[in-house]
């Protein structure tokens, strides 16, 4: 039996993740936290639901992490004077050095993964895969 489009994709996607694990535990974060430092855009203040919406997470998972964030100097969080409900996170000059750092060194893993893959058959898939998202995207 010929594995499906969806097996084939959750296959791929553990590849990638373990790569990309591996790259995270050696600077203490996971993937949420990593997710939630490459959402910020600059220095300027984001609110919860921008950064929820950047980094793919749900509210609670957002907050957790954004405590753990900012416990380790990486963000600053604060909340709205005249909103107590409304928090703001921005990143600190210590979380983009890491982000940079972290970033570096997942993407030189992954560039070792699509060298052993083959250039061109790296470039199909992913041209292949834009597309698939495109496709995606207008069906819905």
């Amino acid at each position: 039996m010929e594995p499906t489009l969806y097996r084939l994709l959750l296959v791929a996607d553990r590849l990638m993740r373990t790569e990309t694990a591996q790259c995270l535990a050696r600077e203490s974060l996971n993937e949420e936290q990593y997710r939630i430092l490459l959402s910020f855009d600059g220095p300027r203040q984001h609110t919860f639901k921008e950064l929820r919406d950047k980094a793919l997470t749900n509210v609670a998972t957002l907050a957790m992490n954004v405590d753990r964030l900012d416990e380790r100097k990486l963000v600053n969080k604060m909340r709205d004077p005249s909103h107590k409900r409304r928090t703001y996170a921005s990143i600190t000059d210590e979380g983009r050095a890491l982000v940079d750092r972290v970033q570096h060194d997942v993407e030189r893993a992954h560039t070792e993964v699509e060298r052993a893959f083959g250039t061109s058959n790296a470039s199909m898939l992913k041209n292949l895969l834009v597309e698939f998202v495109r496709v995606g995207e207008v069906a819905h």
